[in-house]
């Protein structure tokens, strides 16, 4: 009960849930998105996932720093505005430069999973005990749906427009949304 009545988590709920579109959206489509950027077929498993190699860097050090500093809502907020920025670098960049294209991608991963070790730090300093599994619970499952709803919104627009940039565009709102709400939230030691 404590868990779903503090708005705190809710707001966390529902930017974990908005950072699981663009995440999910962008992880299911990338081998496609790599596909329209002339890669052969042979290649496209290998530069799909180099941006993850990326990520998993990112996502230590970002944690690290993290606790060092003691600061969760920036570096979760930050992280999420990068993905933003890389998604939508890719649309302003354009198919023509795919080398570009790639590391504007890398980027967009790297930025959905930093903010992972500092946003599940957030709901067990806003809850204790019992509260906090349950709150812990409710953002996770919360969050689950948009792994749903970024794939299918990807596909649809890309399906109505034919373009990926157009799709990853409509995909970068969500992390916006994500570090707005997160600061909202705040963060209580």
């Amino acid at each position: 009960g404590q868990a779903l009545s503090n708005p705190k988590v809710w707001l966390i709920a529902v930017a974990a849930f908005c950072n699981n579109v663009a995440a999910l959206g962008v992880t299911f489509f990338m081998p496609l998105i790599v596909k329209g950027l002339g890669v052969s077929t042979n290649w496209i498993g290998l530069v799909s996932g180099l941006p993850f190699l990326a990520a998993l860097v990112a996502m230590n050090f970002w944690g690290w720093h993290s606790d060092k500093t003691g600061e969760r809502t920036w570096h979760v907020a930050s992280a999420w505005l990068l993905t933003s920025a890389g998604m939508a670098a890719c649309v302003v960049i354009g198919v023509g430069h795919p080398i570009l294209v790639m590391i504007a991608l890398t980027f967009a991963t790297m930025g959905q999973y930093a903010n992972q070790p500092a946003l599940w730090a957030l709901p067990s300093a806003l809850l204790t005990g019992t509260a906090a599994a349950g709150g812990i619970a409710m953002i996770n499952t919360v969050a689950q749906f948009g792994g749903w709803v970024g794939p299918w919104v990807f596909g649809l627009v890309k399906d109505a427009t034919g373009s990926d940039n157009i799709a990853l565009l409509c995909l970068a709102l969500a992390p916006v949304i994500s570090a707005i709400l997160v600061v909202a939230a705040g963060h209580d030691r």
